[in-house]
């Protein structure tokens, strides 16, 4: 043992140490370790990363994804109001059971990140991309996807209110988008417009929809155009929302409010919940008075257009619409062309020129709610844009790089936390000179300075109660042989993350990103020394 912890060790020592300065001592490497995980348990305590337990925790500490699952399950019909609250209630349990009932998921009232969460992800955010073949069976589709589209017709103008039960009718929305696409794009599906795989995909893939928007013909008729309109619209909406600007696509708004510009009968019942409107007109007559127009004004001016000119595109952006979503798709195809060395680099670079307003990072994300979870591949896109035009326009880590620096560090953060968890035992045995198994009536296990195991049984001690001290100090000695070499592994990894002064919240962060490249590994050496506790 003490040589396998000596050896674990050295490959920290030989990779953290200052060049010339000899091994580190096992004491000061436990003391490194011992406070980045003080610092990771910290960050978790106060919210400021928060990984998705397995199962129902008993206090709710990451208030932001709790408020997204419950909008969630309130945009697909399955709870009644979205109260905006990020703490755990009867009612978002018994709404998460009915989810996953209809899902086809285990039951068990919570959201973890092996199954129901990703669920969730598939079938409401944009990007995620989702299986189709686990969501029918026998050609059938289950009732959470039926939903999902529901919903997603909703959000794309072709049906007039969200779902609210699985037997929501989703027809004639389907059969609306069809007719839009069979004007919009020269290839038509082959099968007759339904709830099937083949029109679930189209309806899903959003970066597909944007691709075919951008490479629409400019000559569409009046009529055409009345027809595909709100499609057309609520798509750009979508896009908008996804690369951080502030218009949320319909059925993502809480509130309803008359619209400027309409009658009691107008037809449009709330700004921006959905730009569905009886005619052409009645959308120009108000258009400036919509989040849409806004965000589009900001859009364009982010595009380095001047003010005239972002107002022109905006105003006639129907007439235009081809630009938007060409300048959408190529963000979405330069996200996809940087692999995970060419983010890590930009990011950290960035982030390391911008060490004052880190700390913001976290004021920002509380605010966000649910768009911290979707839109982050096309915020990639967005980055690599405006880190072109950075000599032009100060970049500031805002809505957007909040996000995406988030994003990328809770990734790893996640990992680091539980392999931290996982090495509780190896801590607290070098920490704690009484080791496992003892017991002071009975018998004592400890070790010495020099890490030498001795142990004392007391008079008279009951035999059973010695064999039994023993078992579990064979137990816990082969977790420790394992998680010696464990530790050294994992402080191997993380030695560019300690040589880079890792303090505080900045220095958390800085870590976190840097430590991404190695997600994988560390989650590999999780799932190992898992494996070996739970066989122990």
């Amino acid at each position: 043992m003490n040589d396998d912890f000596e050896k674990a060790m050295a490959r920290f020592a030989a990779a953290a140490g200052p060049v010339g300065a000899g091994p580190i001592p096992a004491d000061q490497v436990i003391a490194m370790v011992g406070a980045a995980a003080a610092d990771v348990s910290k960050a978790e305590e106060k919210g400021f990363f928060v990984p998705l337990p397995q199962s129902e925790p008993s206090v709710s500490k990451d208030a932001a994804r709790i408020k997204t699952i419950r909008n969630r399950l309130f945009i697909m019909g399955y709870l009644s109001e979205d109260t905006g609250r990020g703490n755990l209630d009867p009612s978002l349990t018994e709404a998460i059971r009915a989810f996953q009932a209809e899902a086809g998921l285990e039951t068990d009232g919570w959201v973890g990140e092996e199954e129901t969460w990703p669920a969730l992800q598939e079938l409401v955010s944009f990007e995620t991309p989702i299986d189709l073949s686990k969501w029918f069976s026998g050609g059938r589709p289950c009732p959470a996807l039926r939903r999902a589209v529901a919903l997603r017709l909703f959000v794309f103008g072709m049906l007039e209110k969200r779902p609210d039960s699985a037997d929501v009718a989703v027809g004639k929305g389907l059969k609306t988008f069809a007719e839009i696409w069979g004007l919009l794009f020269a290839d038509e599906p082959q099968t007759e417009p339904g709830l099937s795989p083949e029109w679930a995909g189209l309806l899903f893939d959003m970066g597909g929809i944007t691709r075919r928007l951008s490479e629409v013909a400019a000559d569409l008729g009046k009529e055409e155009i009345n027809l595909c309109h709100p499609f057309i619209l609520n798509a750009a909406k979508v896009e908008l929302w996804l690369m951080g600007y502030t218009v949320p696509p319909g059925g993502y708004d809480l509130v309803e409010k008359k619209t400027p510009g309409t009658d009691e009968n107008g037809g449009l019942t709330g700004t921006d919940v959905w730009m569905k409107s009886a005619t052409l007109s009645q959308y120009n007559k108000i258009k400036k008075n919509l989040l849409f127009y806004k965000a589009l004004h900001s859009f364009w001016l982010d595009q380095g257009e001047d003010d005239a000119g972002a107002d022109q595109k905006s105003v006639e952006f129907l007439e235009f619409f081809q630009d938007f979503f060409q300048v959408a798709a190529d963000g979405i195809q330069s996200a996809d062309a940087m692999d995970a060395a060419e983010r890590q680099v930009n990011l950290e670079k960035f982030i390391l020129e911008r060490k004052v307003q880190i700390p913001s990072i976290w004021e920002t994300v509380k605010r966000l709610g649910a768009r911290i979870w979707d839109g982050v591949q096309r915020i990639w896109g967005w980055f690599v844009r405006m880190l072109k035009r950075v000599k032009e326009r100060v970049l500031k880590i805002g809505t957007n790089l909040s996000r995406l620096i988030y994003d990328f560090a809770l990734g790893s953060f996640t990992v680091v936390s539980r392999v931290f968890d996982s090495l509780g035992t190896v801590v607290r045995w070098v920490a704690a000179p009484t080791l496992p198994g003892s017991d002071e009536a009975s018998i004592l296990f400890y070790r010495d300075s020099d890490n030498d195991m001795y142990a004392v049984t007391a008079a008279g001690a009951d035999p059973d109660r010695i064999l039994s001290g023993c078992t579990q100090l064979a137990a816990a000695t082969g977790k420790f042989s394992f998680g010696c070499l464990v530790v050294g592994t994992f402080v191997f990894l993380l030695r560019k993350a300690f040589n880079s002064a890792w303090k505080g919240y900045f220095g958390l962060v800085l870590a976190l990103v840097q430590l991404r490249s190695l997600k994988h590994r560390l989650q590999e050496l999780t799932e190992a020394y898992q494996a070996v506790y739970a066989a122990a």
